[in-house]
């Protein structure tokens, strides 16, 4: 506040933002829009969950590099396996991605929770009607 009692205009956004709804007012001082959080607001009936929890996987990321369209490129595949993929494997993996691409190399690397990289999928064990 200032010496005569009155919010300043810093004070009145931060105000707004606080109550998560802010009025945009036009040059004559008319309210045409209001601005409100639709992440929490109930009354639209969203609701979103920012947090998930992922279950946990033995297995190595592989840094493959492959052509596709004539350009090199390069991402992080995380394969649910412990043993090192084929080629094959690697190859068929990508093609679902990046049909028709030619994998050039993979490596593995260690993992960065700071970079991307696609799950292949999760090893799944079925069991067969004859084991019951």
């Amino acid at each position: 506040m200032n010496k005569k009692g009155n919010l300043s205009e810093k004070q009145k956004v931060f105000e707004a933002l606080k109550n998560n709804n802010v009025e945009l007012e036009d040059a004559e001082g008319k309210k045409f829009a209001e601005v409100i959080d639709v992440v929490t607001n109930e009354d639209l009936g969203i609701t979103m969950s920012e947090a998930a929890r992922i279950p946990q996987q033995y297995g190595n990321i592989y840094m493959v590099g492959f052509i596709w369209k004539s350009k090199y490129m390069m991402m992080r595949l995380f394969f649910p396996e412990i043993k090192k993929p084929s080629r094959k494997e690697v190859q068929e993996t990508l093609n679902k991605i990046y049909p028709g691409c030619i994998v050039q190399r993979f490596d593995i690397v260690p993992y960065k929770p700071c970079e991307p990289m696609i799950n292949v999928g999760v090893k799944m064990e079925v069991l067969s009607p004859d084991k019951y």
